[in-house]
């Protein structure tokens, strides 16, 4: 199966339309090979997440790879759910379960959205 290619304006509506933020910050590239250097690698979150994390940027040093290791520092806070008191022997089956329906296929930004509602509302409602 073929990745589709997501255009750069299809991207920013995505994001935009699902209220997320970019944590990049600077102009540091973070893709690297011998014919250019880009900053192409983003970072998003929710809204409530952006404030709990801090110092995002691009390590200089090497990764292996033509794209660079980003970083950034979450603050310990509490988000409004214990993770200790998750059954994680029984969320990681029913996500799974669910994650095999989400649509795979897109064509559209609206097929898009509708992937992405489903796979934000599968991992809530697996807690």
């Amino acid at each position: 199966m073929q990745t589709p290619i997501m255009s750069p304006k299809c991207l920013l509506d995505f994001i935009m339309g699902n209220e997320l933020h970019i944590l990049n910050k600077g102009t540091e590239p973070s893709f690297l090979d011998s014919g250019r250097q880009e900053v192409m690698d983003i970072t998003i979150c929710m809204k409530h997440v952006m404030n709990l994390v801090r110092d995002w940027r691009v390590f200089s040093e090497p990764s292996g790879s033509d794209h660079r290791h980003l970083k950034a520092i979450q603050l310990k806070e509490k988000l409004g759910h214990n993770s200790r008191q998750t059954d994680w022997m029984g969320y990681r089956p029913d996500l799974q379960s669910q994650l095999c329906k989400a649509p795979s296929r897109f064509h559209t930004k609206e097929d898009l959205e509708v992937a992405s509602q489903y796979i934000s509302h599968a991992i809530s409602n697996s807690y």
